[in-house]
């Protein structure tokens, strides 16, 4: 029965860590109102959001290491969501979570004034920015 409980608890772990690194790299924003593109890091044993690039027509931002703009700077896994972990995100008006669909795509969904927002992000491979 050990035997099990253990082989079970390893696979459980495995597979945490493998959503998140399914989670790790940049992201494409999928939206009539806006364009963007995120980077999930891992920085300091924690899972980051960066904004790379945001244009709205009115608002207009590309990376800059010495202004970041970040989407939180504390990502958990909360299965199978992955949750804004912020200091005080739970406290806030608005909370972000972020569901894998596929290998290549996720649903971001915003819960904010009691209304839900929902966004598909398309995983973007080998995109050149100087992001660090």
């Amino acid at each position: 029965m050990k035997k099990w409980s253990l082989i079970f608890l390893v696979l459980i772990l495995t597979s945490c860590g493998q959503d998140a690194e399914r989670l790790l790299g940049d992201w494409k924003v999928n939206s009539q109102y806006y364009k963007a593109t995120y980077q999930f890091a891992e920085e300091e044993g924690e899972i980051i959001a960066k904004v790379l690039y945001y244009n709205d027509g009115t608002s207009k931002y590309h990376w800059n290491k010495r202004e970041p703009w970040l989407l939180s700077s504390k990502i958990e896994q909360d299965k199978p969501f992955f949750v804004d972990a912020s200091t005080g995100a739970t406290q806030q008006i608005s909370q972000i979570k972020f569901q894998l669909l596929a290998k290549d795509s996720l649903e971001m969904s915003m819960t904010a004034f009691n209304g839900v927002s929902k966004e598909i992000w398309t995983k973007v491979e080998n995109l050149k920015t100087d992001n660090k």
